[in-house]
């Protein structure tokens, strides 16, 4: 529970925050500031939460550079880069993962070896539902294992030989990794870059981070270490168990601050409309104006729905205890 004597700071900050999203220092301020009434764990301090916001230029398999989204979601743990092999196998991932369907291996799959690391390389042809579409994409995968087990990575590319007309995207690689970087730490990382080849399709990638990409990469991280290891990301020797009140508190906040931020982002496109309609003359720009809108409408449902699915797995969570203790 909230102290009483800190109710009014913490509202306080919530109510300065700025911007459609949760930016990464005003988090890392969150964390500083309220860490004595959260006890956060190290992931949670650390969690690096999700951008989708960048479109550095990279290279397709034919043409010239283009503008690619590049998502990207992190967090520390306490546990070995070893501990997390599975979850960084893509083999894995369809077992892992509602939305994997399947990683379908083509052509063959060859073992891999050097000074440094193990593994092996392969193509696979991913097929993955997101929303209302199965998409497939051939990928060319390179999984490693370094021999001193301090880092744990796959690289994943459109596999050339495979790349058609009927492949969705024309930029899709990235890497999934967890590296030990000292003091017993372990960063775990995805990043991808994706661009579609159609351009005149929506683009889906700009809303991942408000579909909960970052939320389901901890999710299958959280999934492979307690099927295999009996562990959770939270800490070697126990999985964490948030009680109900603890859920419903966080379920509220975030609803509340999602809230905040969405009302913030209706505000450039309802001061446009505004003007178009007092305006001298007729300006068409108003449709404009009200998919903008209607983009940030969308952007507050994913984050509500993926609210709700925390609080539900939890108090799922919390049933299932009290079964089991009678």
């Amino acid at each position: 529970m909230i102290p009483p004597e800190r109710l009014g700071e913490i509202v306080h900050f919530l109510t300065t925050l700025t911007g459609q999203r949760l930016q990464q220092p005003q988090w890392a301020q969150w964390v500083s500031e309220t860490n004595d009434v959260y006890n956060f764990t190290l992931p949670e301090q650390t969690f690096a939460a999700c951008n989708d916001c960048d479109t550095p230029d990279k290279c397709p398999l034919i043409g010239q550079p283009v503008p690619s989204r590049l998502i990207v979601a992190e967090f520390l743990s306490p546990l070995t880069p070893r501990d997390f092999v599975y979850y960084v196998n893509p083999e894995n991932w369809p077992h892992f993962s509602a939305f994997w369907e399947s990683m379908a291996l083509i052509g063959v799959r060859t073992d891999f070896q050097d000074s440094l690391a193990s593994g092996y390389n392969a193509e696979f042809r991913e097929r993955v539902h997101i929303l209302d579409q199965v998409l497939e994409v051939p990928l060319e995968v390179g999984h490693r294992i370094r021999h001193d087990e301090s880092r744990v990575w796959t690289r994943f590319n459109i596999a050339r030989g495979h790349f058609g007309g009927s492949v969705p995207v024309d930029i899709d690689t990235g890497t999934v990794s967890a590296e030990l970087i000292g003091s017993g730490q372990t960063r775990v990382r995805a990043t991808k870059y994706v661009h579609w080849s159609d351009t005149s399709r929506p683009d889906f990638s700009s809303l991942s981070c408000d579909f909960g990409w970052a939320e389901f990469m901890v999710q299958m991280a959280e999934k492979s270490l307690q099927e295999h290891n009996g562990q959770s990301i939270l800490a070697p020797d126990k999985v964490a168990e948030p009680s109900v009140d603890d859920a419903i508190k966080r379920f509220v906040e975030g609803v509340v601050m999602d809230s905040k931020n969405g009302i913030d982002g209706y505000v450039p496109g309802l001061e446009k409309l505004i003007r178009r309609f007092t305006s001298n003359t007729w300006d068409a720009g108003w449709i404009n104006d009200l998919l903008a809108m209607g983009q940030v409408t969308m952007e507050n449902s994913g984050n509500l729905a993926n609210h709700v699915l925390r609080l539900a797995d939890a108090l799922k969570a919390a049933g299932e205890r009290k079964d089991d203790s009678g």
